[in-house]
């Protein structure tokens, strides 16, 4: 029999490899070696590798948690089970926590990444700090190679020097040996106990103070360059320079200044009891609101309606603040009134101020909640500013009235809201609160030597016009504004840091446009300050005075900044004119009303004290304080001071400043006693024991009268007297002038015709000299300016 191959069954597989014949043993070694092809031994077919892109198992299957064949419309395991196959994708299971780490150590990279960079740049900084050569020449001295006067300086390369160096003419004889000290800087570094430092520039009550003291230390160690015989004789006299350094030594502001911390109770902003509001409302519209228009009286009234009927407002917060600030204001001005009338009600009103004071530490801690943009925002940060200047240190009153310019510009307050027609008393709501911003941004410039946050220039709005038959607050509150529009023209052009780069023609340009200034200034509200009818009306009275003293404040803001030391003696009255103006104000304290307090207040709290320092820098220079009425106005004006400050906030901005002016007052007294000592002593003096006045000096040459630049000042209506203009002293009978009684008229003297011409004019002429007794005044001078600065119409007026 034949050997027969077997047939292959029948699904059998096909790749079991047969032996053939004509193979060779070797090469069936060989093939069974190959990793490419199967071994013999083993029958099991290997696994294919799972497909990526093949769809995921269905619902059921994947519930039940078996294996799913992935049939597409129906798998079979649901064909069998006849229930219905989903083949919806599912989002895996996502582990939150195991999400949330990864997500938190990615921002603390990103964290660690900007310390890092911040690190950096910091050394960056303080490796880049300005040179501070003293070969380096000075801004102000670099020729202009194009032969123009200089400019503003506005892309020089700025370099620190002294802020008081342009700024303050009385230390013109010391800066000009130092004008290339490398150790002076700009502005005043005030150090903080918790660590810090904040700059207080130029014309801030602290660097007032401190500019004093570096006077009399320079004075003291190098002596004054005009010759004052103070000086003279503390060099010649070990034992008066001591007493006066002794006294220098007390100076108040020589450590670090502490900054009490606001803490919060956590407690909500309460509601004051409705009926202390009602009592307080009345006061509040007459003495304050009248001259900062935060709110319309009907539309107050309407508020404190709704509020009390719904507590659950949503503004709730903000009211209750608003309501409580009123009451605090009007509570501190009736307790001021209260303590110099000896009432009976000074404790009671002492006490309940800090039960008040806790809202505004809750809302001092946390003035994110009303930054947001309304104009209820707006109300509540003006009373807030207000309460903060009077109660709290001038750090947070500077925080409130930033935060409060940074909501006005969110809430759009700077753009116009009406028609450019509208007058002044017909005003829309928001543009009045506009203004109200503006002012006290103004104030808040000057008080701390910083820049302002508003800029009209960078506004739509403009004045409007106040008509004639206006109520006499609104006219008042018109010719206020109008007066800050020209503070920020002065900020600018010389007190702002680039200002003072500035070189002298630039800056005696400036000083010239300033006084065209408020020559118009003075035109347009002539009428409005002299008028009697607001001098017999009790609450108005005082707001009139408030508007001279500006105006008054105003002029020596701009005077001190002239480079010219022979324009030192011409802005010395005006200085005078406005400490008499603060005790016209105060008058006896045993009779003072809320109005006057109120007005009072705000004189010191509203304006730079440049007065005060100016008077005393000539006393220091002349020596002779006791000949002088300069010393004893600054003792008058510390006493009405002592008025305003309470022993229980010893931080706030009166007792600082009250401390402040004790200094100078002391300081005064300590050379009026050294003087006096020397005198007896014959060493200094004249023998026969007569004033060592003004008046008892040589008068002036016609040399030296030929060198007083003409006056552009001459023809305006102001309150120096001619014969003060030069020898400082008060006439015997003095004309009534723009200021009332007291106060004489500004470079006018009267002819042998009866008529009234100026005492300089711009023509070369030089005013002739006639000779009196104990004082020399300049005789009549004919006008030959061919243009005049006033109106001939309101010049005729005047000189009638």
């Amino acid at each position: 029999m034949t050997a027969r191959t077997p047939n292959r069954a029948a699904g059998a597989p096909e790749n079991v490899n047969t032996i053939v014949p004509g193979d060779t043993q070797q090469d069936q070694g060989e093939r069974s070696e190959s990793p490419a092809l199967p071994s013999l031994t083993n029958k099991k077919r290997p696994r294919s590798q799972p497909d990526n892109t093949s769809s995921p198992a269905c619902n059921q299957c994947r519930t039940r948690k078996i294996r799913c064949d992935r049939q597409q419309p129906k798998c079979s395991n649901c064909r069998r089970a006849n229930v219905d196959c989903d083949f919806a994708t599912t989002p895996k299971r996502v582990d939150r926590t195991k999400q949330l780490l990864n997500d938190f150590s990615g921002v603390v990279a990103r964290l660690d990444r900007v310390d890092n960079s911040l690190a950096k740049l910091s050394e960056q900084l303080q490796q880049q700090q300005p040179c501070r050569c003293s070969h380096s020449p000075a801004p102000s001295h670099v020729d202009n190679p194009w032969g123009a006067p200089e400019p503003a300086a506005i892309y020089t390369t700025y370099t620190p020097k002294s802020s008081t160096s342009c700024r303050s003419p009385h230390l013109m004889e010391v800066d000009s040996s130092e004008e290339h000290d490398s150790d002076v800087t700009h502005g005043d570094l005030v150090d903080f106990d918790q660590g810090g430092q904040r700059l207080l520039d130029y014309p801030a009550a602290l660097s007032l103070f401190k500019n004093l003291q570096r006077q009399i230390t320079r004075y003291l160690t190098k002596g004054a360059l005009q010759g004052a015989e103070l000086w003279q004789v503390a060099a010649q006299h070990p034992g008066i320079k001591e007493c006066l350094e002794s006294q220098l030594g007390q100076f108040p502001f020589g450590g670090q200044c502490h900054e009490p911390v606001i803490v919060s109770d956590h407690r909500p902003i309460s509601t004051p009891p409705r009926y202390l509001l009602e009592l307080s409302l009345d006061a509040f519209l007459r003495h304050i609101n009248i001259h900062t228009p935060i709110f319309a009286d009907s539309s107050l009234e309407t508020a404190i309606d709704t509020h009390y009927q719904s507590l659950s407002a949503g503004s709730s917060d903000a009211w209750a603040l608003i309501f409580t600030n009123i009451i605090i204001l009007t509570v501190a001005l009736d307790a001021r009134v209260a303590r110099a009338t000896a009432s009976h009600l000074v404790s009671m009103n002492d006490d309940m101020l800090p039960s008040f004071l806790k809202n505004c530490d809750r809302a001092l801690a946390d003035l994110s909640r009303f930054t947001g943009p309304c104009a209820i925002n707006v109300q509540v940060l003006l009373t807030l500013a207000l309460v903060a200047r009077e109660f709290y240190s001038s750090v947070l009153f500077e925080r409130v009235c930033q935060t409060l310019c940074h909501v006005a510009r969110t809430v759009g307050l700077h753009r116009a809201h009406g028609a450019r027609s509208m007058r002044w008393e017909k005003m829309p709501e928001r543009e009045r609160l506009f203004w109200v911003v503006y002012t006290m941004d103004k104030q808040r410039a000057f008080l701390t030597g910083q820049p302002c946050d508003l800029y009209l220039f960078d506004s739509d709005i403009q004045l409007r016009s106040c008509g004639e038959h206006a109520p006499f607050p609104l006219r008042l509150n018109a010719a206020y504004v109008h007066m800050m529009t020209i503070w920020e023209q002065i900020f600018i052009n010389l007190y702002s840091s680039r200002a003072v780069l500035a070189g002298a023609a630039d800056r005696s340009r400036q000083v010239q446009q300033l006084w065209s200034s408020l020559n118009e200034w003075n035109i347009k509200y002539h009428a409005l300050l002299s008028s009697p009818v607001l001098e017999k009306v009790a609450d108005l009275s005082p707001m009139q005075l408030e508007l001279k003293y500006c105006f008054m404040v105003s002029q020596v803001l701009v005077h001190r900044c002239d480079r010219n030391a022979r324009s030192q003696q011409r802005y010395r009255d005006p200085a005078r004119n406005a400490l008499k103006l603060i005790g016209q104000v105060a008058g006896d304290h045993q009779s003072i009303t809320l109005a006057r307090c109120a007005v009072l207040a705000r004189m010191f709290r509203n304006y730079p004290l440049v007065a005060v320092h100016d008077l005393f820098s000539f006393c220091l220079i002349d020596g002779e304080p006791d000949a002088m009425e300069d010393g004893q106005l600054i003792h008058e004006t510390r006493r009405h001071l002592e008025l305003l400050h309470y022993a229980d906030f010893p931080q706030a901005y009166f007792a600082r400043l009250e401390v402040g002016l004790r200094w100078c007052t002391n300081m005064l007294d300590t050379i009026k006693d050294c003087l006096t000592r020397s005198v007896a002593a014959g060493d200094w003096g004249p023998t026969d024991g007569s004033s060592t006045g003004l008046s008892d000096r040589t008068p002036p040459s016609d040399s030296e009268l030929s060198s007083i630049p003409p006056d552009p000042w001459a023809s305006l209506n102001l309150t120096i007297g001619r014969d003060e203009m030069l020898c400082g002293l008060s006439p015997s009978a003095p004309p009534e002038g723009l200021l009332g009684p007291g106060f004489p008229a500004f470079g006018l003297t009267t002819s042998a015709a009866g008529g009234t011409v100026p005492a300089f004019t711009q023509g070369e002429d030089n005013p002739a000299v006639t000779m009196h007794p104990s004082i020399w005044v300049p005789a009549e001078v004919p006008c030959n300016s061919s243009e005049p600065l006033f109106d001939p119409e309101f010049t005729q007026n005047i000189m009638s």
